[in-house]
């Protein structure tokens, strides 16, 4: 299971820019988390690299604390 925070997509350019800016400073990061960020997370899973791991939730979040 990948969870990625909010992830910068086209969908979500229409967000005003408050909102955008609220994510990524609650980010270690100081960003929103791209597609390839979460596509390399997917792979990772997916790979032989992540045998060993299983039942776990991977947050693709940058450090982001939800609450």
């Amino acid at each position: 299971l990948v969870s990625p925070s909010l992830t910068a997509t086209e969908k979500n350019q229409g967000l005003a820019p408050r909102v955008i800016e609220d994510f990524a400073a609650r980010s270690l990061l100081n960003r929103l988390a791209t597609p390839q960020d979460v596509a390399k997370a997917v792979a990772f899973l997916s790979s032989d690299q992540s045998a060993f791991i299983t039942g776990m939730d991977l947050p693709v979040a940058g450090g982001m604390v939800m609450s």
